[in-house]
């Protein structure tokens, strides 16, 4: 009888077992190398440490609704410790950041542990970006494209601006203006923004969604105005216009700004008693730049931190209670700007034989674009400029339909018109552009200063056509404004 004896089994747990926790390791290391090799070479995550680029891109801010207008705006925040840091008291010995301006009402906003709504108004870190590294190895630089480098003077730091010159040119900034001269050239060119880089760089002035009713009741100015052709809505956001008899009926926009010692009185529902509601010229105020700073009560055993330049000392009342903070006077705007766009939300109901201007002024120049019935159904754009013969009028067809809402941009930006219609520019063959004019011995100097014209900078008109004997056509232009700088 043969007896068949099996086999010992060989014990393969613990060699398996090794074999994954090396395959494991492997992985691992394999991965922190590619990872290591993607960031070193292809791609990598930067935070956005200061305001610089705002409102573009964010450093550290707040994020908050304005309490009086609800208009969603940002202030910095990058001299505030983190919330909730983990030794109070060290936190507490940091500026604070307690206030900011809103860029559309102008009314500045307590944010400090006591406000009165009792909110937390939380401070965010930068925004993110990831940055190809590799990019400029198969293609040249780009202008106005968003770019990260190292000052060769402090190369452990991260600067990421917006690219405005390339190689073997020399840039020149006017009037906040960007001009390049290329090597062996005496003739420096104005450099024009993309319609993607320009709205991305726009900064709201007005938006009349986010007027505020109840100061107009009391009588404070509104920023926009219209003759006796033009009706208001009844939530002042929108206006109604009828053409007169063959003038143009104007509606008109003036910067008027509230102070704090306006707000004061205004939120008390009363107005002011001194002269208040002066139309003003638009300047580079940023809300980004408008925060206010409380300083830590000075320590006995450290001497007091050295005062920022850009800083001035002022009161800030608040609950009757008056602290000694700092404001930073860059968000202030010093410097007039005369680059603009008006922005409306348009419903032509009927135009045949009449027309729709739009008009920008800068340096006391009116730069005009009109809307205009071609024949039944067509509609044209023309860009002229008024007084300035040397400026040749050219035309185009547009995509406007009557009776139905379109999105209406009108730029003078860069030395050039532009019209976007429903987020398209209109093709104008650069017949838009007026830089050869602009010479200091041309009829728009670039050195021209702002005029009272200026006190008036944007404007919607309508216009009936003449038909027989003087007989007008009674139609109708609905129209939602907003204005912006670049």
């Amino acid at each position: 009888m043969n007896k068949s004896v099996s086999e010992p089994q060989k014990n393969t747990e613990s060699g398996s077992g090794f074999r994954s926790f090396r395959e494991l390791i492997e992985a691992l290391g394999i991965a922190l190398v590619l990872a290591f090799l993607f960031k070193a070479f292809i791609i990598e995550l930067y935070c956005i440490p200061t305001g610089s680029m705002a409102s573009t891109l964010m450093g550290r801010h707040k994020d908050v609704n304005c309490e009086i207008c609800g208009f969603p705006f940002q202030f910095g925040a990058s001299q505030e410790s983190n919330d909730g840091a983990e030794n109070p008291r060290a936190r507490d010995q940091l500026p604070r950041i307690i206030g900011g301006t809103c860029p559309q009402c102008h009314y500045t906003m307590y944010v400090g542990d006591d406000n009165v709504a009792n909110q937390v108004y939380m401070s965010f870190n930068g925004d993110r970006i990831f940055v190809n590294k590799s990019l400029f190895s198969y293609r040249e630089p780009s202008r106005w494209h968003v770019t990260v480098f190292r000052y060769p003077a402090k190369p452990q730091i991260n600067y990421i601006k917006r690219l405005v010159g390339l190689p073997n040119e020399t840039v020149m900034l006017r009037n906040g203006q960007v001009f390049a001269k290329k090597e062996g050239s005496d003739y420096f060119e104005i450099q024009r923004k993309p319609l993607r880089v320009l709205l991305t760089m726009l900064r709201p002035v007005d938006d009349n969604d986010y007027v505020i009713p109840a100061i107009h009741e009391l009588g404070w100015k509104t920023r926009w105005y219209g003759d006796e052709h033009w009706e208001r809505s009844a939530d002042y956001k929108s206006f109604t216009g009828r053409e007169g008899e063959g003038e143009i009926s104007w509606l008109k926009f003036r910067y008027i700004t509230a102070s704090t010692t306006d707000w004061l009185h205004l939120i008390q529902g009363r107005l002011p008693g001194h002269l208040t509601g002066t139309p003003q010229l638009i300047t580079d105020s940023l809300a980004y730049n408008t925060h206010i700073i409380q300083f830590p009560p000075p320590r006995r055993d450290v001497p007091p931190p050295p005062r920022h330049d850009v800083f001035e000392v002022e009161s800030f009342l608040h609950d009757a209670k008056v602290q000694k903070v700092a404001r930073n006077t860059e968000g202030i705007g010093l410097n007039w700007v005369g680059d603009l766009v008006v922005r409306c939300s348009l419903t032509i109901n009927e135009i045949e034989g009449g027309r729709v201007t739009f008009q920008l002024v800068k340096g006391g120049v009116t730069f005009q674009c009109d809307l205009w019935s071609i024949s039944k159904g067509d509609i044209g754009a023309t860009l002229s400029i008024p007084g300035v013969p040397e400026f040749s009028r050219f035309s185009v067809y547009v995509p406007i339909e009557v009776g139905r809402k379109h999105d209406i941009m009108f730029c003078n930006v860069d030395e050039e018109m532009r019209l976007i219609i429903d987020g398209k520019e209109i093709d104008f063959q650069g017949r838009g552009r007026y830089d050869a004019l602009c010479f200091d011995d041309g009829p728009l100097s670039r050195d021209r200063s702002p005029t009272v014209l200026d006190l008036e900078p944007a404007a919607i008109g309508i216009q009936s056509g003449i038909q027989g004997e003087g007989s007008n056509r009674n139609t109708k232009r609905n129209t939602r404004r907003d204005v912006g700088t670049c």
